[in-house]
């Protein structure tokens, strides 16, 4: 056996037992001395509260402890004695040498509570400030807990307890029923039958005047009502708002406490917790009238700072669960509140059914339930009770769902709620509530460079973190730099990370953690977080997260997420962001690092823009305010983020001439996100078995930069089963609170150019509120939309036209406008599974768009052709209205202001002419976006007729100045250009044609909507003339007039779809997400 003599045996003794197998115990070390062993240990000291403690030796803790703070030296330890249940308080502990609670063969399985105590400013500790547990370089911190499971998922779904079903009676919801005062301090009384849970009558006592005489009369309202109170009947107490306003002197002269003890435990005890009342303490108090052992009392002391506190008490009498709860919230006493509970036994405890073997969840454990709808705070906590003849995979728990949390897997989507474990065996806890701490003052961890080892396992960490300090969190590697070279790299593993003053773990100038299994719930700021940009190949596995909530220190934790990542060189796999402020994970990286990280060379400048994401595989968000993933903006030095993040992978990230390299998220599932399942910016991103359901937009694409964008075998899901709480006027929620009649669409076409291929679609349910559409256009966009986005192999599981395959809406649509940009979106429907027509282009059914060969189809508001058309933008100083109309029937025109978009015919088959309303701008310049060397435009130019001007062009030729381009004496000339940078200019009828093309050619495969990423580009300058000649169109018709003849339509309206196939195919979508979480490809039990 290998036994640790010094912090240098420790690691030697570490390394030996992983190449050998051996079991390695700490706590059997022979050289271990008792730490109750004053004499042999401390040499006959004696320790308390005040003292500053120095481990020299190896020590065994073995008893309870209060000391200042402990200092473990180098080549030191200090181990958790397993037949001992340790309470620590502490200000800090510092270690140098090995702080050791477990390890992985002998887990740590008794109890034992660390708590740091003390107010900020009492003392700093340099690197490390105050109240803490921190680890030097050279230190190790070994934490192995009870192995236990940390979260699972419902195997089936938590109906919510409904009211006059389960739920005989809530206070709060039924004021009909008792009418209660609900805005003035004091008690509120409020008594039951015990046969029906009904209310029978209540009361409402003011105790908070300083007059004896008003109090006296209060208490003896008080006493005329209990007395007159039939034994046997449940009478429920609670504080509301608070009590007495200084002290409690005034109710004991009026006899209060003596005369609720006759009634309560029929007789004066001088024990009941009432006596301790203060200001905004919470109170509650549930007992049986006439019956001393049927009682529950809860007093909840708030700290010297007001916080938020809950007082809950229940009882079960005669079948029925009975439940008092009194919330004084001493932050905002506005926010406080009373309630009363009666709801039938069998649904306040109930077993409920999991995923996984959860047998080691047992009596007394706290759960969580997270929301399946799209308000996270319909979390739901619950007591785990005993049950002996639960299955392995079930638990019972005491609890009046409020919600339902479904629990099933509907079309490939996987929307079970997940349910983690709160407890653990060994607690780090950060305010210590009798010390009268600071309300957000918790503890932090934080280890430094060079530490020897770091493991932390099966541990519960609350109220940790320094709300008000930065870089003071429950767990945070500091400037730590690579710790995964060696051969036991630091994890953090399986932990209960919740109620936090400041996020859950933290990681700054360090690369290589490893971040696995952690259940991270209800923090201020983002929950996992990578802070500088700098640190790399952090593997996030596995880890649920959830409830992070905003604040104010740095500028993105206004906007909270569970996974902050700041670097791509990171690998997320089966994780849940299961609800909270704005997204589950968000991508946003700097230009290069920043904060501490600045200038070390950590990555190049614009390293991590052109570096692909590592790993994203497995992944769920739900329930969030914007989006489920986001992967946008740049992370500015100040920490503020702004605008395009220009995300480019490239395969070689250090050249910029690099070829691209793609980035897969895949098997992603997101479902209740309000705005957007998945919002991404720039880069060659392919979501790729992916599952989407129940947002307003569930795919969104911003361009970021000029690489394509696919979806391929894909689920999108409209309004599923998964019904959640319904928003008002309606049976289900809405995505949208602040507008219930907001659009519902799964595939966005937007900027692009963007692919959908070999995708389902289904549950998009036409209504008369809403539209509800499987594509759909981005609504009111501004920015340009490619024409050469397509889609291909797309099945629906649903009718059409009885709900709609696609559609888009203008101005008298709810949700739509016409805005330039909206009018001239298309793609291209490639294979014709969308409308049974391949290659052609889904327009919107302008005049201007059409030829005789479009198919109008009205229910869509598109229209379907087999052109294939490109995107003209005329952008000028001033706010001249541009208009063109096309060749061959000069009444087809479209007008627009500045930045001017049209979407034009290309491959030569129609021309255009372009002019002004008022006076020419001097300077105008014509950008051709999907044009290219065999599909190009003929464009005539209106200018004055006596005009003096510059033409300069960039492709296919380049001609800077007019007199480097050729200047041809016939129209014909121009069409018969092959070589580019020709004109005709007709001075009679003030024109300049030209041709717009490009020397290469585009290929499916041009992620660009510009051939080599170079758009061919026109710039008009008017020298001098006339500019109010703005308008050349009647007379270039008399002489340049059209004619081209488009083949009819081979029908005339298109006929219904049938459902193509009404479930997606078994590989299309993410299908069940709890892969992978054991080395199992399946749902672990079965």
């Amino acid at each position: 056996m290998c036994w640790l003599r010094s912090l240098s045996a420790v690691t030697f003794c570490l390394q030996v037992l992983l190449t050998t197998g051996q079991d390695w115990c700490p706590h059997e070390n022979p050289s271990l001395t008792l730490w109750s062993d004053t004499i042999g240990t401390w040499g006959g000291q004696v320790f308390d509260q005040y003292s500053n403690v120095s481990v020299t030796g190896n020590v065994l803790l073995d008893m309870d402890i209060e000391v200042f703070s402990i200092t473990v030296e180098s080549g030191a330890s200090l181990v958790w004695s397993p037949a001992a249940e340790p309470r620590v308080r502490v200000h800090y502990i510092l270690v140098y040498g090995s702080l050791i609670i477990g390890s992985e063969d002998c887990p740590f399985t008794n109890y034992t509570l660390i708590s740091f105590v003390g107010s900020p400013g009492m003392y700093s500790i340099p690197d490390f400030d105050e109240k803490f547990l921190g680890v030097a370089a050279g230190g190790t911190l070994e934490v192995h807990g009870e192995p236990r499971i940390g979260w699972t998922k419902l195997d089936k779904t938590v109906e919510k307890c409904a009211h006059g079903d389960c739920l005989f009676f809530e206070q709060i919801n039924d004021l009909s029923k008792t009418d209660i005062v609900k805005f003035q301090p004091g008690l509120v009384i409020t008594v039951l039958d015990p046969n029906t849970g009904l209310p029978d009558k209540y009361t409402f006592i003011r105790l908070d005047s300083n007059k004896q005489s008003k109090v006296t009369s209060q208490v003896n309202l008080l006493k005329t009502f209990l007395n007159n109170v039939p034994d046997g009947k449940i009478v429920a107490m609670e504080a509301q708002r608070y009590v007495p306003n200084t002290d409690t002197s005034l109710m004991e002269t009026a006899g209060l406490f003596d005369f609720l003890e006759e009634i309560v435990d029929l007789s004066v005890t001088n024990q009941m917790a009432i006596r301790n009342i203060e200001k905004y303490d919470a109170y509650s108090l549930l007992f049986v009238k006439g019956n001393s052992s049927c009682k529950q009392e809860t007093l909840i002391k708030t700290d010297a700072v007001p916080k938020a506190l809950d007082a809950v008490s229940t009882m079960t009498e005669n079948g029925i669960f009975f439940k008092a709860h009194s919330h004084v919230d001493g932050t905002d006493i506005k926010q406080s509140y009373v309630n009363v509970i009666s709801a039938s036994s069998n649904s306040s405890e109930f077993i409920i059914d999991l995923l996984d073997d959860v047998s080691l969840w047992r009596e007394g454990d706290v759960v969580l339930i997270a929301s399946t709808d799209y308000d996270w705070t319909q979390v739901e906590l619950a007591d785990v009770v005993d049950c002996p003849s639960c299955l392995p995979n079930q638990i019972k728990v005491q609890m009046i769902p409020k919600y339902t949390h479904y629990g099933e897997v509907y079309m490939n989507t996987d929307m079970r709620a997940e349910v983690a474990l709160l407890s653990r065996n060994i607690v780090f806890e950060g305010t210590d509530i009798e010390g009268g701490d600071d309300d957000t003052f918790g503890g932090h961890m934080k280890f430094l460079k060079d530490f020897e080892s770091i493991h932390i396992e099966g541990a519960e960490f609350f109220d940790m973190g320094q709300k008000n300090f930065l870089g003071r969190y429950p767990i945070n590697f500091y400037m730590c730099e690579d710790v995964d070279t060696g051969p036991n790299p630091p994890y953090i593993r399986s932990n209960s990370i919740h109620d936090t003053y400041f996020r859950c773990i933290a990681i700054r100038g360090t690369s290589g953690v490893l971040v696995e299994d952690n259940v991270c719930y209800d923090c201020f700021g983002h929950g996992y977080f990578l802070e500088d940009g700098s640190e790399k190949r952090t593997v996030f596995d596995g880890n649920l997260g959830l409830g992070q909530r905003s604040t104010n220190l740095i500028p993105t934790d206004s906007n909270p997420v569970a996974f902050f990542i700041t670097n791509p060189q990171t690998y997320l796999r089966n994780n849940v962001a299961a609800g909270g402020w704005r997204a589950g994970f968000w991508f946003v990286f700097p230009k290069e690092p920043i904060g501490d990280s600045t200038g070390l060379g950590f990555m190049a400048l614009d390293e991590a823009k052109h570096t692909a994401i590592y790993e994203f595989y497995n992944n769920v968000a739900h329930s969030y305010n914007q989006a489920g993933l986001l992967i946008d903006l740049l992370l500015k030095p100040d920490g503020k983020t702004s605008g395009n993040n220009f995300y480019e992978p490239l395969k070689d990230p250090l050249n910029p001439r690099s070829a691209d390299k793609e980035v897969k998220i895949e098997r992603y599932t997101a479902y209740k996100n309000r705005l957007w399942n998945a919002y991404i910016s720039g880069g060659y991103i392919t979501l790729e078995e992916c599952s989407f359901s129940d947002s307003s937009q569930s795919v969104y694409f911003e361009r970021g930069s000029y690489q394509w964008k696919s979806v391929i075998r894909s689920v999108f899901l409209g309004e599923t089963p998964n019904s959640g709480e319904p928003s008002p006027g309606y049976n289900r929620s809405r995505p949208q609170t602040s507008d219930l009649e907001s659009i519902v669409q799964g595939f966005v076409l937007n900027e692009g150019p963007i692919k959908l291929l070999e995708s389902w679609f289904g549950d998009f349910d036409d209504n008369a509120n809403y539209k509800s559409m499987g594509i759909g256009f981005q609504p009111n966009d501004g920015g340009d939309i490619s024409p050469r986005s397509s889609v291909e192999e797309v099945l629906f599981g649903y009718d059409d036209p009885t709900n709609l395959r696609v559609f888009d809406g203008n101005a008298t649509t709810p949700g739509f406008t016409d805005t330039a940009t909206d009018l001239v979106s298309a793609f291209v429907d490639k294979d014709g599974t969308l409308t049974s027509k391949a290659g052609h282009t889904l327009v919107k059914p302008l005049p201007f768009h059409l030829s005789e060969s479009c198919i109008n189809n009205d229910r869509w508001g598109l229209a379907v052709c087999p052109q294939s058309y490109g995107q003209l933008s005329v952008s000028y100083s001033g706010n001249a209205v541009a208009t063109m109309t096309r060749d061959d029937d000069p009444s087809l025109s479209h007008t627009s202001s500045n930045l001017a978009r049209f979407l034009v015919m290309k491959g030569f088959v129609t021309s255009y002419i372009l002019h002004f309303d008022t006076a020419i701008p001097n300077t105008f310049t014509i950008k051709a976006n999907a044009i290219d060397k065999v599909g190009g435009v003929r464009i005539g130019v209106c200018i004055p007729r006596n005009a003096k001007f510059q033409l300069k062009i960039n492709k296919p030729k380049k001609a800077t100045k007019l007199k480097k381009w050729t200047s041809v004496s016939t129209l014909q000339d121009v069409d018969d250009d092959t070589t580019g940078a020709k004109y005709f200019l007709d001075t009679s009828v003030g024109i300049v044609f030209f041709k717009l093309f490009h020397s290469a050619t585009l290929n499916e495969n041009n992620e660009n909507d510009c051939p080599k990423g170079v758009c061919t580009t026109v710039v008009v300058k008017i020298k001098s003339g006339d500019k109010s000649e703005s308008d050349c169109t009647q007379r270039a018709y008399a002489v340049y007039n059209r004619t081209v003849t488009f083949p009819p339509a081979d029908i005339n309206t298109f006929p219904d779809f049938p459902t193509d196939m009404p479930t997606p195919p078994e590989v299309w979508g993410a299908g069940p997400t709890r892969h992978g979480m054991f080395d199992d490809m399946t749902d672990s039990f079965d």
